[in-house]
């Protein structure tokens, strides 16, 4: 298998807040390990399709408890220890008795490239992330990737014909996520772990 395929261009432990901009025709891939301490996450992901070039913004911002907060300003606390777990073949999204949040986030360039499933489809079964968030998919359904990686939900962005296009994909038995706001060009959700054991949901939100 070539390594190439499978590993992200960067690999970051979200122990602050994290922003990004991604610009279309530009493939990037972002392996984020959310660590173990982290109680909540909101992510924001906005679509520009007016500017000079079409790109997305992605902002995470974590939670911790009071206390874990005074622990990692410690130099012995471990919070980069799980590093090593999301590139291990086949490591599992739910290591300890409090699971860890992986979200594999990538500006594909287009689902319907020939060779997209393929990298996609190792991408997932490599890193088993929990969360996946596509942009520049070029898609107006995603429900067919969901089918394919075997998620459970889907929030979506449809492609204006043949630009744009944003898929928010996730593991509802692992996570619980919370929408904030889910617009034409935005997607801002709470995503909190573990998820809850009683009254699981699954289902796709659409915009157009």
């Amino acid at each position: 298998m070539n390594m190439e395929l499978i590993i992200p261009s960067q690999t970051v432990t979200l122990k602050s807040t994290f922003s990004l901009t991604l610009h279309e025709n530009e493939e990037r891939k972002f392996l984020i390990n959310v660590p173990l301490e982290t109680l909540r996450v909101a992510m924001n992901i906005r679509t520009y399709p007016y500017t000079l070039i079409h790109k997305y913004g992605l902002l995470m911002i974590p939670t911790l408890t009071e206390e874990d907060i005074r622990m990692a300003k410690c130099p012995s606390h471990p919070l980069l220890a799980h590093l090593e777990i999301s590139l291990a073949q086949g490591g599992s999204s739910i290591t300890y008795s409090k699971p860890e949040m992986k979200v594999l986030l990538w500006n594909c360039r287009g689902c319907n490239n020939p060779n997209f499933k393929r990298n996609f489809r190792a991408l997932v079964q490599w890193h088993n992330p929990n969360v996946i968030c596509l942009t520049e998919t070029k898609l107006v359904n995603h429900c067919p990737l969901l089918d394919f990686i075997k998620f459970t939900d889907l929030f979506e962005i449809s492609a204006d014909e043949y630009s744009g296009g944003v898929a928010f994909m996730w593991k509802s038995n692992e996570l619980e996520v919370d929408p904030i706001t889910i617009t034409s060009q935005e997607i801002h959700v709470n995503i909190q772990v573990p998820a809850p054991s009683i009254g699981e949901r699954s289902g796709t939100t659409r915009m157009p």
